[in-house]
């Protein structure tokens, strides 16, 4: 299993979809915390996010070893890392990784964060498909 170093101020996530099906997606949100958030929508996604991104920043040397770096677990769909980058007005920008293909896509929205997300696993449920 790869790791990644934890970015501790809480705005660098790894997202594991185990399942997209007609546009519902499941699956879990690593970041600071030590237990993965679990997600069955979408909607629950964004909020747990937003929960997240609302978190005090941790500095790291308040944190154990342990802590220190975040194992890359992978989803059954698909694995991204997600960074905000900037919040305003209720939205986000950043950066998405899809990680088994190294591809890095911007956003500069939390709408064109979704597109992104759902071109991704519908060109993964297409590929699986063939």
């Amino acid at each position: 299993m790869s790791q990644l170093t934890r970015q501790h101020d809480g705005r660098k996530a790894i997202v594991c979809v185990d399942s997209y099906h007609n546009g519902v997606l499941r699956g879990r949100l690593y970041h600071t915390a030590p237990e993965p958030e679990h997600f069955e929508s979408l909607s629950q996604f964004l909020i747990k996010m937003e929960q997240v991104l609302d978190m005090p920043p941790v500095p790291s040397e308040a944190l154990p070893e342990s802590h220190m770096v975040l194992p890359l677990h992978r989803g059954m769909e698909a694995t991204f890392q997600i960074q905000i980058l900037f919040r305003h007005n209720t939205s986000w920008q950043g950066v998405l990784v899809w990680l088994e293909e190294h591809v890095h896509q911007r956003f500069r929205s939390t709408l064109s964060l979704i597109l992104l997300l759902d071109s991704t696993l519908s060109q993964v449920r297409k590929e699986d498909a063939v």
